[in-house]
């Protein structure tokens, strides 16, 4: 609408912030943005997304090289090609899909993806005690993988992100998300990766992937992810 000005902005904006310890020096901020603009007509025009600002230069990341470190050490990368419409097999050189699952360890179920922020690690089904931020036992050799796989990874910033499936309270399910992912930073600074390069986030039950009404929905909801910072 050239020449005219909108009348009325709506917009939200939350911001997280990673600060180094150290010194207070602000490493990384992520503007998660919704904005909508009106004309006099009525007509509107909504933005969604993010921004990301960095406090300091960094090389840009080669995000297919960091999964195929991760894969290797992870597991096995199963690559599931993108169905075809006559149902023939795709070629042998069909490229990989943005989201490959790592077949490693018999319970493994760990993700790979490159996503605008870097690269992500969703670890699926993650096993806590009920209502606790307590891994189960079982948990401990993904933990020592995880570990293992993000210690080849230098100088990059990592941000942990907790779901919970429906279990509570909406203020009830951010809370154990937090402590989750909270938990799951503990576990890795424990394992040798320092505490300076974790900012971590909960996320409740506001992000599902699936239906909370089956008790395989709530699995693929109950998660955390990890991102490699670009």
């Amino acid at each position: 609408k050239q020449g005219t000005s909108f009348t009325k902005l709506q917009d939200t904006h939350t911001v997280d912030i990673l600060i180094r310890a150290a010194d207070g020096f602000p490493l990384f901020m992520r503007d998660s943005l919704d904005e909508t603009y009106s004309w006099p007509d009525n007509t509107t025009l909504r933005f969604v997304g993010f921004t990301l600002t960095f406090g300091s230069g960094m090389v840009p990341m080669d995000k297919d090289a960091v999964v195929s470190s991760l894969g290797n050490t992870l597991g096995t990368i199963a690559r599931i090609p993108e169905p075809r419409e006559d149902n023939t097999p795709p070629p042998p050189q069909a490229e990989a899909p943005e989201s490959m699952p790592v077949m490693g360890l018999e319970q493994a179920e760990i993700e790979l993806a490159p996503v605008p922020e870097g690269v992500r690690l969703t670890v699926k089904d993650i096993r806590f005690v009920p209502n606790s931020p307590d891994f189960l036992a079982t948990e401990t050799p993904r933990l020592d993988l995880i570990a293992q796989a993000l210690q080849q990874v230098p100088e990059r910033t990592f941000l942990v992100e907790g779901h919970t499936a429906v279990a509570g309270s909406t203020d009830g399910d951010l809370e154990l998300s937090l402590e989750r992912a909270k938990r799951m930073v503990d576990e890795l600074v424990r394992r040798g990766i320092s505490a300076d390069r974790f900012i971590y986030k909960g996320w409740g039950s506001t992000k599902p992937l699936a239906d909370n009404a089956t008790e395989e929905g709530r699995s693929r909801n109950r998660r955390v992810e990890i991102t490699i910072l670009e």
